[in-house]
């Protein structure tokens, strides 16, 4: 709120003192205490805004004070105090200047400084006409004598020793020549010595699976006829075994050594004749 001023607003919430609800009508009293001082009830308007919100709008006298308590009352409600502290109101004559100036105003001040930078960039003039502290002098003079003191620039040998080393242009042309000669003999290898190497080992692989062929297609089939062959007689020799019982093979002798044998080795006795 500031400070001695008309026309502001303060406000409460007003609730009942029986079941807390909102205070909505009913006459509100406001009382106003400044800086501490007598309470004395307020002249100005109170009205209620809506849900027990309630409005004060005091006089400027009664904001004339760094601290002030407004306290609505209403009968029907629990007392509430607000407290502010007010703030002085400002405007642009009051505003005061920063530091302290040479002049009568600002613009005074920005014509002085203007003086004094019109000469800078000014052949012959430099910044001769900026006003220089004697007490300066000595001490820049000192500070700049042992820069130089210091100060040891290259010479202008020492600035172009660092060029000899780099290649000449007759130097970089014939590295590129050189480099090219490289290129067309890699050039060389990779278009026609590399492409005659690989037809002869493709002309290599090719013998190699005709040879293969010709012992899978031809000899090979030969000697598995051959085994085929051998196979077939021994099956046939084979097949005509007779097994009654399993792992005894059923054989009627009838000659040992050539001999032919005779009786049934029942009722008739073996017999070699």
């Amino acid at each position: 709120m500031k400070k001695n001023t008309a026309s502001q607003t303060i406000g409460a919430q007003l609730i009942s003192a029986t079941d807390g609800s909102a205070v909505t009508s009913g006459t509100t009293t406001v009382y106003v205490t400044g800086d501490g001082g007598s309470q004395a009830e307020g002249q100005g308007t109170a009205a209620h805004e809506g849900n027990g919100y309630w409005s004060y709008a005091p006089t400027q006298a009664e904001t004339n004070f760094d601290h002030v308590a407004f306290t609505f009352v209403n009968s029907s409600a629990i007392s509430v105090t607000v407290q502010v502290y007010t703030t002085f109101p400002q405007t642009g004559d009051s505003y005061s200047r920063l530091g302290a100036p040479a002049g009568a105003s600002i613009s005074a001040d920005i014509a002085a400084i203007e003086a004094q930078t019109d000469d800078i960039g000014v052949a012959g003039a430099g910044l001769t006409a900026i006003p220089w502290n004697s007490a300066w002098d000595a001490e820049v003079q000192s500070e700049v004598a042992d820069a130089l003191a210091v100060y040891d620039p290259p010479t202008h040998a020492e600035l172009t020793s660092g060029l000899d080393a780099l290649p000449t242009a007759a130097e970089i042309r014939a590295e590129m020549d050189s480099n090219s000669t490289q290129l067309a003999a890699i050039l060389e290898d990779t278009g026609t010595t590399i492409p005659a190497s690989f037809s002869t080992i493709a002309g290599y692989i090719d013998t190699e699976v005709a040879a293969i062929l010709v012992d899978t297609g031809t000899t090979l089939d030969g000697k598995l006829n051959a085994i085929d062959s051998v196979v077939d007689a021994i099956k046939a020799k084979t097949d005509s075994l007779t097994f009654t019982q399993a792992g005894q093979v059923d054989a009627n002798i009838q000659s040992i050594n050539d001999v032919a044998i005779t009786g049934d080795g029942s009722e008739t006795p073996f017999d070699v004749s």
